[in-house]
């Protein structure tokens, strides 16, 4: 299952250059829907 997350431009930013690679969030009903081995789609808040 894929999973879609919006980031602001920073942290988008540091996901994709590898430099960033933990992003907490709230376990809240949304996130806790994801289960190991299911993927992120991180979209930068900006520009889609």
């Amino acid at each position: 299952m894929v999973h879609e997350m919006k980031l602001q431009r920073q942290p988008f930013e540091g996901i994709k250059s590898g430099k960033k690679r933990i992003e907490m969030r709230l376990y809240d009903e949304k996130r806790s829907l994801i289960k190991v081995g299911d993927d992120i789609c991180f979209t930068d808040m900006e520009t889609g």
